[in-house]
């Protein structure tokens, strides 16, 4: 509340005095006073619109990210072979495989001796393929464009095939066991192949009716070559395969790659 000084009071209370004399007075001049006009109130001042606010333009919204969707990768086939405790490996893409030996007892100069000899035994067959070591213990073999998965198995198991019969050479033993294992989306398929018979493992999940349906599409397939094959299976995920003895490891490992072709196309 703001204070009044001394000086204001006296200044109101001197107009109101002059107020209340001039209010009493009876004189002709008084009576013809001049008639009141009412003055009209001012008009209040126009209240100030604030002006609008420019528009913003509207956000542009941005388009959609789409995720690429990844390209699928060539998934390969895994080959191990066990034989006399060393292991071989061959895994197979579509224009390339990559085959790992025991570096410990196999030189480079052992390799490519025994790719001389390859080539000379395939001649044509072989023609077009490109060798090179990217590591210690390390051979990739790179195949013309247009071989096909089956015909990469097959070379695959005639590599495999010489390679035992070199070791056999080497170390003066035949008809030992050879263990292959082909691997395919995570999935193995073991043969524990032997003189006169072979030992199936595959994954225990599928069914003795199932297995017996694959066996029976092989045997239509392959009837005319297969005089003399038996098998049976002997429990969960285990088929054996009895066999003339007379049939080497060449020809059940030949076999065994038209065996996985038909396994992978079975189950696509």
């Amino acid at each position: 509340m703001k204070r009044i000084t001394r000086i204001a009071l006296a200044s109101i209370l001197s107009a109101l005095i002059v107020l209340s004399f001039a209010s009493c007075q009876t004189s002709d001049a008084a009576a013809e006073a001049a008639e009141i006009v009412v003055a009209e109130p001012a008009p209040a001042p126009a209240e100030e619109v604030p002006p609008a606010p420019a528009e913003e333009p509207a956000a542009e919204t941005p388009a959609p990210v789409v995720a690429a969707e990844p390209v699928p990768a060539t998934v390969p086939v895994y080959m191990e072979i066990g034989y006399l405790g060393y292991t071989l490996g061959i895994e197979c893409y579509d224009s390339y495989a990559i085959v790992s030996y025991p570096a410990s007892v196999v030189t480079v100069g052992d390799v490519e001796s025994f790719l001389a000899d390859e080539s000379v035994k395939y001649g044509a067959a072989a023609s077009g393929i490109v060798y090179s070591f990217p590591a210690e213990g390390e051979l990739r073999l790179d195949y013309p464009a247009g071989v096909t998965a089956a015909e990469r198995r097959a070379l695959a198991a005639a590599f495999t095939t010489d390679v035992i019969d070199t070791v056999n050479e080497i170390f003066s033993v035949s008809g030992e066991p050879v263990t292959v294992t082909h691997t395919y989306q995570g999935y193995s398929l073991t043969l524990e192949i032997s003189q006169g018979s072979a030992v199936v493992t595959y994954p225990d999940f599928v069914t003795a009716a199932e297995a017996e349906g694959f066996f029976t599409a092989i045997n239509l397939e392959y009837g005319d070559t297969l005089g003399g094959v038996y098998y049976t299976i002997d429990g969960p995920g285990v088929a054996v395969f009895t066999y003339p003895e007379s049939v080497g490891f060449a020809e059940v490992n030949a076999f065994s790659a038209l065996f996985v072709t038909a396994l992978i196309e079975y189950i696509a």
